[in-house]
């Protein structure tokens, strides 16, 4: 992770506040970092859904 230029996370279902947490100490750390969710927004630019990651 130290040579990447960003750091992509995903979280799902438990596992959400686990990598929020991990955004936002990157952020503060000033390491770039996106957080896919799929939280039950709207807007599903940033939104990842289980089917698409892990389908054979």
């Amino acid at each position: 992770m130290a040579a990447a230029r960003a750091v992509h996370l995903v979280g799902l279902r438990r596992a959400f506040a686990v990598v929020s947490n991990m955004a936002y100490i990157l952020d503060q750390l000033g390491v770039p970092a996106t957080l896919y969710f799929g939280a039950g927004t709207l807007h599903s630019g940033r939104s990842i859904f289980p089917a698409r990651c892990f389908s054979p």
